[in-house]
């Protein structure tokens, strides 16, 4: 930790970056979340372009979670559809 500059390592709560630190609170409780955006809040120079970092990959994670929820709803309802033969 003394690699680090002071600024990374002080944790000052105030009205406008809480809802940063509740995000990232969030993420990490995702399975899915982990080292890459801890590395990004990290490495990014200003709060905005944080906010816009992690305002696209919000998009496309739901958009990628949207097209295969569609892709398994179609299945399953052609699954329910098909015609069944007796055995």
């Amino acid at each position: 930790m003394t690699s680090l500059p002071k600024e990374l390592i002080e944790l000052n709560l105030t009205k406008n970056n809480i809802w940063l630190f509740l995000s990232l609170i969030f993420f990490n409780l995702l399975p899915k979340s982990g080292d890459p955006y801890i590395q990004r809040f990290l490495m990014t120079k200003s709060s905005r372009q944080l906010a816009r970092c992690m305002n696209s990959l919000a998009l496309i994670d739901f958009a990628f979670t949207m097209i295969i929820m569609i892709i398994m709803i179609i299945s399953f309802v052609d699954f329910l559809l098909e015609p069944k033969t007796p055995t």
